[in-house]
This record gives C-alpha cells, sequence and structure tokens, in this order.
C-alpha cells in the first residue's frame, strides 16, 4: 500500500481520525465484490448491477477491487454485519492508506456500530484510530489487520 506517515510526533491515546466510505451490508459487499458466477435470474441481475457500477467507477477513475473494506461489526438496530468501503477516494479519507503490521502496530482500530439511524433504518459505523505508543515524526502509521484479515469475506457469510 501507499501508506500513512506522521507529520509530527504523536503521543499514545490520540485519536487519530476516522475511516469513511460506503456504508455496505455483507449482502451488498458480495453484490459489488462476489465471485462472478451467474446461476440464477438473482445473480444475472446482480452481476448487470456489479457491471454498471464498476463502469460507473471506472468512468471516474476509481478502482473496483475490494481492498478497503472495514468490517465494523454488527448493528444494533437490525443485528446484520456492516462493512465501510473506503475504496472511492471521493467518500472516504486518508485512514484509507494505513497498512498492516503484527510486528510494532502504532495504532489500534476500534470498530463499533452505533445504535444511531443511518441509511435504510441501519445502525452509523465507526472506526476510530487510536495511537497506542510515542509515534515519531515520519514514522508510517500501522496496525494489526487481526486474525483472518487476508480470509475470504464470502466463506464465513451469515446473510
Amino acid at each position: 500500500g501507499l501508506g500513512a506517515f506522521a507529520v509530527m510526533p504523536l503521543s499514545p491515546g490520540m485519536v487519530l481520525g476516522y475511516y469513511t466510505g460506503e456504508v455496505l451490508t455483507l449482502a451488498e459487499m458480495i453484490l459489488r465484490y462476489g465471485s462472478g458466477d451467474v446461476d440464477s435470474p438473482f445473480e444475472y441481475e446482480a452481476a448487470n448491477q456489479r457491471a454498471a457500477w464498476e463502469a460507473e467507477r471506472s468512468a471516474r477513475g476509481v478502482s473496483s477491487s475490494g481492498t478497503y473494506l472495514f468490517n465494523a461489526g454488527r448493528c444494533p438496530l437490525s443485528g446484520r454485519t456492516l462493512l465501510v468501503d473506503g475504496e472511492d477516494p471521493s467518500l472516504s479519507n486518508w485512514t484509507r492508506y494505513i497498512n498492516h503490521s503484527t510486528r510494532r502496530p502504532s495504532l489500534s482500530a476500534r470498530s463499533e456500530v452505533l445504535a444511531e439511524e443511518g441509511r435504510d433504518g441501519l445502525g452509523t459505523p465507526r472506526v476510530t484510530f487510536v495511537t497506542l505508543r510515542e509515534i515519531a515524526e515520519g514514522e508510517e502509521l500501522t496496525f494489526d489487520y487481526g486474525d483472518g484479515f487476508d480470509v475470504d469475506v464470502l466463506s464465513f457469510v451469515d446473510e
């Protein structure tokens, strides 16, 4: 990844930012980034929607890789898992460039879904980045993505 770096010395416990982007349910994520197999009328329509979405993104020069998804957790209002898709730069911010490190992460990511009604009666996801330790100016900002961050999300879909 590109990476994000401290522009000044940072102390432990500082809130540095919030991960932003489009809020998706697991079902919407599958429609957007799913396998592409078309076996039923529903999957055919989903494939058409995905093709139109990809064409619109491509026309704006925005990728459609699915590599900027962040699982915010379960919504207390609906019980559905919510994700934040930070891939579109017009909807996201600098936090999408924070890379993974298990050796000496400098940040923690605290994710929660607030019981504030957002789009379609879903809660409001919030992912907060907080410094874990002293961080020197120029040091790369990293966090541990956790176990299974590179596991195929489709393998444990429950919706």
